[in-house]
């Protein structure tokens, strides 16, 4: 491929925790490492740079007669991307210690030997190419729509377009999921990490589903930190315990509720999402209360008149609680909660199994659950 497509990985200045560069190591009196071996026709003199997308470190060798060679180490294999400093050479290669090499003409396709990962990922980004070709076709398509002011025209590309988008979307997805021991699987989901259309259920399915060699490498680590840091509060973690008090001034601990299955719901009675959401709440309550579901509830509510308003309008009968803080309350902080209705379903020994689970998804689990 002239260029490779390059995913936008807008975390890369929070890790840098982990050096990925370290000196060669000797086994046998052999040196493990890689060496890149350029030839690049047309390629002036000056430098060229190869660093990882995502990493702290940057290696860089002279450029003589279109040639360089650059050497180093790596923990496991990382994308990389090779300029030299005028840009007039910009690819991406996959870099695993061994002896690589990459010919060209500058300007045209460059060839990248010696690196298995890079065969790999060089083979599915041209498959996925075809989407983005695609995408950019309806673009220019809506562009000339957009100038003739014909609605309907719009509608049907921006509808093409979304169908598009989301068969890449699957794509990337699949590919994940079906191969859990390749190093192209960690590089795709990592910058998956950061985009708010992918949840913490579908994120850790991915992650879970890849091998430890995987999890272990270095982009392993980077997908587990970026997630975590997204989702503070992992799934299959204990939930921290907590006291607040309820409408009637009683103190409510959640470690009272230890034994039963109990839904700890985020709200607030200004929150029009938690309003519409409550009749399903209360529906899920009624049918699986006396199986076993309690409910606790954690307003973020600032005014105490407001929440025992709301609280009466929507006949929510399960136990309600607050420290009228809003925002700033203790409990939602220390479950890390960013945006409301949020809610997390713990299991009788006091484990969060699930979380966020709204509608359709909540009849679901409880139905599993209470078969």
């Amino acid at each position: 491929m002239k260029k490779c497509i390059i995913f936008s990985l807008c975390l890369l200045s929070v890790f840098t925790g982990f050096a990925i560069k370290k000196p060669a190591k000797k086994v046998a009196n052999t040196v493990i490492g890689f060496t890149v071996k350029g030839t690049i026709k047309g390629l002036k003199d000056g430098i060229v740079y190869l660093q990882p997308y995502s990493g702290n470190w940057k290696d860089s060798a002279d450029i003589i007669n279109g040639q360089f060679l650059i050497k180093g180490f790596v923990p496991s294999p990382i994308r990389c991307s090779l300029i030299s400093k005028d840009y007039s050479l910009e690819t991406t290669v996959f870099i695993e210690n061994n002896v690589i090499t990459v010919t060209g003409i500058l300007g045209g396709d460059y060839r990248v030997r010696g690196s298995n990962t890079h065969n790999e990922y060089d083979a599915y980004m041209t498959s996925l190419s075809t989407y983005d070709i695609q995408m950019m076709r309806l673009n220019n398509q809506l562009d000339i729509a957009k100038l003739k002011r014909d609605t309907n025209l719009i509608k049907s590309i921006g509808e093409q377009w979304n169908m598009v988008s989301k068969n890449k979307k699957a794509s990337i997805t699949n590919y994940i999921c079906k191969h859990p021991d390749s190093y192209v699987s960690a590089d795709l989901l990592f910058p998956l990490t950061s985009q708010q259309e992918y949840g913490q259920k579908e994120l850790y399915k991915m992650y879970d589903g890849l091998t430890t060699k995987i999890k272990r490498s270095t982009m392993g680590k980077y997908i587990e930190i970026s997630i975590g840091n997204r989702f503070p509060l992992l799934i299959n973690r204990k939930a921290p315990d907590f006291a607040l008090n309820d409408i009637n001034g009683k103190k409510v601990s959640l470690s009272g509720y230890r034994g039963k299955y109990i839904l700890l719901d985020f709200w607030a009675s200004w929150c029009g999402p938690c309003r519409g959401e409550n009749p399903n709440v209360l529906k899920a309550y009624n049918k699986y209360h006396s199986k076993g579901l309690e409910i606790l509830a954690v307003s973020l509510d600032n005014a105490r008149q407001a929440w025992v308003k709301a609280i009466a309008e929507d006949k929510l009968p399960w136990t309600q609680v607050s420290d009228l803080k809003g925002w700033k309350s203790d409990v939602a902080q220390l479950y890390r909660v960013g945006g409301i209705p949020m809610n997390f379903l713990i299991n009788p020994q006091g484990i969060i199994i699930d979380g966020n689970l709204r509608g359709s998804e909540l009849e679901t689990k409880l139905a599993e659950i209470f078969k």
